[in-house]
């Protein structure tokens, strides 16, 4: 789209404030005398010359408005010296007039015409055509200059208009003793200053106190000037600036030192950009590489063909390649044959913005060894989010491995050794309560009061340590099974516990009230286990109650976002909170045995599955007024239900 320039015509008082300049040369001087009296009026300059050495010396100085030229003059003649003239850049189209006498008159019309001649006069000069002539001239070029100076000022209206608008650069104008002369938007916004607050003051109370000091401000005025003069190299400067509050920030300078024909200073020219920012993330960013460079796992990164890309000195130290080895060269160096197609699986998923993280594999060394490695893997993505490469991270998990190795061993011997210790204990208990059994059979009737008392001691302390051993095995047993991670749907476990636990026990009657349950990633048989716990614990505490009520929740976890908190509330006999650590503990109880049976195995069970699962356990109750157990897992984020009331059942 063009832009149309409309100038205005103007009057004629303001045609003669430009100044016009005439140049008459002719080597008679009374000549010149008579044209230049003749030619004088305000405004005008006349110019004499009487060479053409002498004119040439006038060209270099000033622009024409008109040259009156005689045609025959020594060593150089005016026709020589048009062709000069019009090879001259400024003063190819400047109009020249051409004086001759009649006897030449045809010779140097010809001549004249093929040296850029735009009219001629015959000698001797009729005074009133010579000035109407001249003022023609005259006009027309004050005309071609005030329209230059129309445009010249319409543009720097058009530049200040631009200047002022822009808010994300600070840019102004300081004069030439740095006192600041224009302000725009972009420098307001930069430095809380408004214009009419900063104009006239100094460039330097942009500057920090200690800046101001060491003249700083002056220094960088003076560079910018020797950097017009060639004495300094441009370039971009970083500084710390002051804003109106006192804040400081960290700006990007470039100062223009702005020059007349003259080299005589004008102005300063000034541009302001905030990087801040920048300038952090440069440093965030060194910090990172100073991590990376020096961290112990191995860290590199790869395009999306798998070409490696970056290599640090955990890599070295854990792959023995060095960086100048393996740059370059595909991921797969680093691969058996049999995980190639996993690597091709990894890749594919980076494409789709996918991240890996804590996949546990095996890589390979550069001298063939197997290695065990957690791997994460990340996109690097770019400014507008397109998917560059992938970032891995490889931990060596070679001694966590050996020491698993190892604790299974462990376990197998300790499962040999419970089976040991449970067959052998159970023996003379088996035998201490049959034998008790035929001593009362046999001879209860006989026996003393005092005997028979002993006796059920004796078959009572027996079935009670059957059942430690048994919950004692349970506990070592679940507590080394493996994990087989699921979704699980918390609400329906729930709901199948309570209902074989009303099987159990018929003849007890509680209410069961269910609130939301996310689902969560759990091993379902173990998750089971810790439901049948608490609900028991709870059904058994609330036992006392005409009512007993049972309430089931869950909670966002704000310490791990990830995860959910479950809850079990219950309207019990509750428990004193200073004791609360004991909760968890094997054989640790709270209440007797005499008033609730147990062993104090099966809160601890609970403590010990939930903390395999990565998760925390704990418990909030009072005397008499019930208890809350909470425990948290790895979420499954699905559309979650509203929850479930089963009301007054008549099971338990």
């Amino acid at each position: 789209m063009k832009t149309k320039l409309t100038l205005d015509i103007p009057d004629v008082s303001a045609l003669t404030e430009i100044p016009a300049n005439i140049l008459l040369v002719d080597d008679d001087p009374s000549i010149l005398i008579a044209m230049e009296a003749l030619l004088e009026s305000p405004g005008r300059t006349v110019l004499t010359a009487q060479t053409g050495q002498d004119a040439l010396r006038w060209l270099l100085r000033h622009d024409c408005a008109v040259i009156i030229l005689d045609v025959r003059m020594p060593q150089m003649d005016g026709l020589e010296l048009a062709k000069l003239v019009r090879q001259r850049e400024r003063s190819r189209f400047t109009p020249i007039i051409f004086l001759s006498g009649v006897d030449t008159m045809d010779t140097d019309v010809v001549r004249g015409l093929s040296s850029g001649a735009v009219d001629y006069l015959v000698k001797p000069v009729l005074p009133d055509i010579l000035r109407h002539k001249v003022d023609v001239f005259v006009e027309l070029f004050q005309l071609r200059e005030w329209a230059k100076q129309q445009a010249r000022r319409q543009s720097e209206e058009r530049f200040r208009l631009l200047v002022e608008g822009i808010e994300d650069y600070a840019i102004f104008m300081l004069d030439p003793d740095g006192k600041v002369a224009s302000w725009n938007r972009g420098a307001e916004r930069l430095t809380g200053y408004a214009g009419e607050e900063v104009l006239g003051r100094p460039y330097s109370c942009l500057y920090p106190s200690d800046d101001v000091a060491s003249h700083q401000p002056e220094n960088d005025l003076k560079n910018a000037i020797e950097i017009v003069t060639g004495e300094a190299v441009r370039t971009d400067t970083d500084r710390h600036m002051v804003k109106k509050d006192g804040s400081q920030f960290v700006a990007n300078v470039m100062v223009t030192a702005l020059r007349d024909e003259k080299s005589t200073l004008q102005a300063y020219a000034v541009v302001i950009r905030d990087v801040t920012e920048r300038k952090r993330a440069e440093q965030a960013t060194a910090r990172l590489a100073a991590i990376v460079t020096s961290s112990t796992d191995a860290i590199l990164s790869k395009n999306l063909d798998g070409i490696i890309t970056t290599w640090n000195s955990g890599a070295e130290q854990l792959f023995g390649y060095r960086a100048e080895e393996i740059i370059g060269h595909p991921v797969t160096r680093l691969l058996f044959p049999d995980r190639v197609q996993e690597e091709a699986n990894i890749l594919d998923g980076i494409r789709r913005g996918e991240r890996i993280e804590h996949r546990e594999t095996v890589r390979r060394h550069k001298n063939g060894n197997a290695i065990d490695v957690s791997l994460t893997v990340s996109p690097i993505t770019d400014a507008s989010g397109t998917i560059l490469g992938a970032s891995s991270i490889a931990h060596d998990i070679k001694e966590r491995k050996q020491f698993e190795r190892a604790l299974r061993e462990a376990n197998k011997e300790l499962e040999a050794f419970s089976y040991s210790v449970s067959h052998d204990l159970r023996a003379p208990l088996r035998s201490i309560d049959g034998f008790a059994k035929v001593l009362v059979e046999d001879f209860g009737p006989s026996l003393a009061p005092e005997a028979q008392r002993c006796l059920g001691i004796i078959q009572k302390s027996a079935g009670r340590m059957g059942e430690l051993i048994d919950d004692l095995l349970e506990f070592s047993r679940l507590s080394r099974s493996e994990l087989e991670r699921h979704t699980v749907d918390a609400e329906r476990l729930v709901r199948e516990v309570w209902f074989e636990l009303g099987r159990q026990d018929q003849d007890r009657t509680a209410e069961l009230i269910v609130g939301r349950l996310p689902k969560c990633r759990a091993d379902r048989r173990l998750l089971k286990q810790v439901w049948t716990n608490l609900l028991s614990n709870a059904l058994k505490y609330s036992r006392p109650r005409q009512k007993p009520r049972i309430e089931i929740g869950s909670l966002d976890d704000e310490q791990q976002p990830d995860d959910v908190v479950y809850w079990i509330r219950d309207n019990g006999v509750g428990f004193d909170q200073q004791y609360v650590g004991k909760l968890f503990g094997v054989f640790q109880r709270l209440h007797r045995a005499d008033e609730f049976e147990g062993t104090g195995v099966g809160l601890a069970l609970v403590d010990r599955i939930v903390q395999r699962h990565g998760g925390r356990v704990w418990a909030e109750g009072r005397l008499n007024e019930g208890a809350t157990f909470y425990f948290t897992l790895e979420r499954v984020h699905e559309h979650d239900s509203t929850g479930r009331h089963y009301g007054f059942v008549g099971r338990g």
